[in-house]
């Protein structure tokens, strides 16, 4: 394509070219009416000439525009000119997988689950949107300067599939080395071709190259079709053997033998780096966000409102109540470990399966387990206790009891005789051969004795490494990695938390305490980085599926508010707030979503010019909120245009007084000090 520098599309002058691909050039260009760079993707002229693809472009194109998802990159406009089709994506400074693939050849097992958990849930959601990609591969991934993976070109080869120039040269559509076998035979397809094609990428990322090569395309698309798969540790002996079954599986030549989903193959990637046969991964430093803290707000924004909203991860947390069907004794999360006396419904459970165990020729011990069952009933541990103690003399080989007086005495405070009863459980459940209950009763060990280091020792990283070196060297069970992304995020290690909550997340599916409580804390912590990073359309999809998960805490709804506030929606903005005060459990939370409201009230009065609206909705937050210096700058503004210059002088200073170090509110009463200055 000829180059299109300084040509206006549009309302998009083109600034210089990015690249060129199979069906599309790509533009830096600027848009004046939004003061922003974006992405202008121009399809060759003889597109717009055919009416048939100008329809499925424009049908396409709508599509494409609704999916919203942080790792699929967003498209803001369509549009014809000048002969011209073009698609309009956001601007982002990055490069491809195709270009670290070059320089890197094969990646580290932390890249690799780090992109694919990235570009697998990006896809398993536009699949749920009912769109597939058709055209997965390096070129298409973009990874910007924190190693975020943004899947472009959604739709692209499917939008020119019918068109007449596509018809006439046989084009191929997709790329022949990332095809999946149905779409390199032109049968239709559907999103497990997606999962193929993926699959590739991660055998390519594993090994340094692509699993077939050729000549031609077309003799690369027959190997799909019909060459077996030569095994990635052929290419890549040190490849852990888990990690290869998942590449094996996503490149099964029929689709029904493929994952179902794209979360199904992410899940099973994660399960595979967890195996004892692969090696510990590290999370990696510079790519995470450091914490979700008010200090990442950006200082326009009104930070203040926001600090209690989600000051850190732990506002999930202090609003996570225990579910009565999850988090029982074996699960609950590390600031639970005491102070709750209440058996608890798997205490039953395993009570229950102790007597179904019985031979019925002990009827003392009968006898006993029943009152246990009554003791549990009513809530009354102590009795449970020496209950169950007179059970093990009875049964001193049993080793559910000894994990079932463990759970009973940890909740009693006993945390150094549970450890005591937890190892007995271990090594008698060893024995026996009930690997998971010798698994769990080893990791319950490790846990309270890392909190007795952490709350006798005062040393937190001691008890950290204690749960380290369990999960590094032994079958632990999924949840031990969740509870350590508690402790984790007691210690402020939010870079190792987030990963830690993602692996927990995405390998205790079937664990409804935990599943909820990983997934919030994933969308708080990367919510909060990506407003650090003003890229609020991606804070914005973080922080309404924190309020999807936890739809009756009113946290997320007041950070939604302030997001939304600055990215002047305004009446989604007054609806979050309105849902933050609805759900507001103390009186700081009552106050801020208050003041969100009036403030946002504002923001429309003065958008409309309406100042003496305006400086009523300002006062009126002040009142509500008066702590909150930045909004003596916005009653200022409100002032100045409506000429009262004294107040607006001393409320731009009182805003500079208490701006403390922020840099941009500074800047703003400065700024409005120079103006009455200058002009009055």
């Amino acid at each position: 394509m000829e180059d299109l520098t300084g040509k206006q599309l549009g309302p998009y002058r083109i600034i210089e070219p990015l690249g060129e691909g199979g069906m599309a050039a790509v533009f830096k260009a600027y848009q004046a009416s939004m003061d922003r760079y974006v992405a202008i993707k121009v399809l060759p002229r003889y597109y717009a000439s055919d009416p048939e693809f100008v329809g499925r472009f424009k049908q396409e194109a709508r599509v494409i525009a609704r999916l919203q998802h942080p790792h699929i990159l967003p498209v803001h406009d369509f549009g014809e000119d000048d002969g011209y089709t073009y698609l309009v994506m956001r601007f982002v400074e990055s490069g491809t997988l195709a270009e670290w693939l070059k320089e890197k050849g094969a990646l580290s097992l932390t890249e690799i689950r780090r992109i694919i958990s990235q570009v697998g849930d990006a896809l398993d959601y536009a699949h749920a949107q009912g769109v597939i990609h058709r055209d997965v591969k390096p070129s298409n991934i973009l990874i910007d300067r924190r190693g975020n993976c943004l899947l472009t070109d959604f739709g692209l080869a499917r939008m020119v599939e019918s068109s007449v120039h596509f018809t006439q040269t046989g084009g191929i559509l997709g790329t022949p080395a990332y095809m999946s076998p149905e779409q390199g035979m032109g049968k239709p397809i559907d999103h497990r071709s997606d999962i193929y094609s993926l699959g590739v990428v991660l055998y390519e990322m594993a090994t340094g190259r692509p699993p077939f090569r050729a000549e031609t395309p077309m003799a690369i698309v027959i190997k799909h079709i019909q060459s077996p798969l030569p095994p990635p540790r052929s290419y890549n002996p040190e490849l852990p053997e888990p990690v290869e079954r998942v590449i094996l599986k996503a490149l099964a030549k029929e689709p029904e033998d493929r994952f179902a989903t794209a979360g199904e193959m992410v899940a099973a990637l994660e399960a595979a780096l967890l195996s004892p046969k692969t090696p510990t991964l590290a999370v990696e430093q510079e790519v995470i966000p450091t914490a979700v803290s008010p200090q990442m707000v950006p200082s326009s924004a009104p930070e203040e409102m926001m600090e209690t909203a989600v000051a850190s991860p732990e506002a999930v947390a202090a609003h996570t109540p225990p579910s009565a069907t999850s988090a029982p004794k074996r699960k609950r999360s590390w600031r639970r470990i005491l102070g709750y006396a209440v058996l608890g419904f798997l205490g039953l459970i395993i009570i229950g399966s102790i007597l179904d165990s019985l031979d019925g020729n002990q009827p003392d011990f009968e006898q006993i387990m029943e009152q246990v069952r009554q003791a549990s009933e009513a809530g009354n541990p102590e009795e449970v206790r020496d209950l169950l103690t007179q059970a093990i003399e009875l049964q001193p080989d049993n080793a559910e009891l000894y994990c079932e007086r463990a759970y009973t005495l940890r909740d009693l405070g006993g945390i150094r005789e549970a450890v005591s009863d937890f190892k007995v459980c271990a090594e008698k459940a060893a024995e026996q051969e009930e690997d998971d209950l010798a698994a769990e009763a080893r990791a319950h060990a490790v846990l309270n004795e890392a909190y007795l280091v952490a709350t006798e020792e005062d040393d937190l990283d001691g008890a950290l490494e204690m749960i380290d070196q369990a999960i590094a060297r032994e079958d632990v069970p999924p949840w031990l990695r969740c509870e350590r992304a508690e402790l984790n995020l007691q210690m402020q290690n939010f870079v190792d938390a987030l990963g830690d909550f993602e692996v927990c997340a995405a390998t205790n599916g079937d664990d409804p305490y935990w599943s909820e409580r990983a997934r919030s804390v994933v969308h708080s912590i990367k919510g909060g980085a990506a407003l650090e990073e003003g890229d609020l359309e991606t804070a914005v999809f973080h922080f309404q599926s924190w309020a999807e998960i936890q739809p009756d805490l009113p946290d997320p709804y007041c950070y939604l508010g302030a997001v939304l506030d600055l990215q002047h929606e305004y009446d989604a903005a007054l609806d979050a707030y309105q849902q933050c005060q609805e759900r507001a459990n103390t009186e700081e939370t009552k106050a801020l979503s208050a003041s969100g409201i009036t403030y946002v009230e504002g923001h429309i009065a003065a958008a409309q010019e309406n100042w003496p609206e305006a400086l009523r909705a300002f006062n009126q937050a002040l009142e509500i909120t008066p702590d909150q210096g930045w909004l003596y700058c916005e009653r200022a503004e409100a002032y100045l245009a409506l000429s009262s210059i004294d107040e607006a002088q001393n409320d731009f200073n009182h805003c500079l007084e208490t701006a403390g170090d922020d840099p941009d509110i500074q800047a703003w009463a400065l700024d409005g000090l120079r103006r009455i200055e200058e002009n009055h």
